[in-house]
């Protein structure tokens, strides 16, 4: 899929929406974690602040410039921000990246495993997600070796950190940082009891509708909740 860069006021309003959508959908970072957006006709990435997300509006969207180091980027936005600049420039498929440090996906990070095929909607991370290592270094280094090891994959796993997703949309990254935490959730209740995941087969039908259908419905349906809960925010 190519990658849609937006218009900067609808870049700007999206993801102060996507982090909403993130909180109330229980995949939400409190005042950490990120989402950013390329936006049409610059060289710069959109960032949402390190802020709690319930306050976080279009216009509090931080600027920065794609080839900013990670030693220099502005106080006001998360240091991770560099390992998401770092794969932007890796990847022109990339228009967008959310960054998450919920519940259910941290606790499974420890494991050191990729989340499992225990339900329909994990299908969407089938063979989309590498475990990389964290050491907590946030320099330039650092950032790219992260955005290295992420390849041409969707979903980048930190133990005992959290998550970042990358993916041709902003929207997608959205629902990936949904979908991922309650994936994550049934994969630990399943794993406790002893459950397996499902068969070859079963992932190879599902996965193509719910890349299809899922994220680009979940996006719409919670984009509207938001705008009937919080209009002045559409406004």
């Amino acid at each position: 899929m190519t990658a849609v860069a937006l218009d900067t006021p609808t870049a700007r309003l999206y993801l102060a929406a996507g982090r909403r959508i993130l909180s109330r959908e229980g995949a939400g970072s409190a005042n950490f974690g990120l989402l950013a957006a390329r936006h049409a006709g610059s060289d710069s990435i959109l960032i949402t602040p390190a802020a709690p997300e319930d306050t976080v509006t279009p216009d509090d969207i931080v600027e920065v410039d794609l080839e900013t180091p990670a030693e220099r980027l502005p106080a006001g936005v998360s240091r991770a921000a560099g390992i998401a600049l770092a794969m932007f420039r890796r990847r022109a498929d990339v228009a967008a990246i959310v960054h998450t440090h919920s519940h259910a996906v941290s606790v499974l990070s420890t494991t050191r495993e990729p989340i499992g095929m225990y339900n329909e909607m994990s299908t969407l991370f089938f063979d989309e997600q590498v475990v990389a290592e964290d050491d907590g270094d946030r320099g330039s280094a650092a950032c790219e070796q992260l955005a290295s090891a992420l390849g041409a994959r969707r979903v980048l796993i930190l133990p005992g950190h959290g998550m970042f997703s990358a993916a041709p949309t902003l929207a997608d990254v959205v629902i990936d940082g949904v979908a991922l935490e309650k994936t994550a959730t049934w994969d630990l209740a399943a794993r406790g009891y002893g459950g397996a995941p499902i068969v070859q087969l079963h992932i190879d039908q599902t996965k193509p509708l719910y890349d299809r259908y899922f994220r680009k419905n979940m996006w719409e349906a919670n984009l509207r909740r938001l705008q009937r809960d919080e209009p002045a925010m559409f406004e």
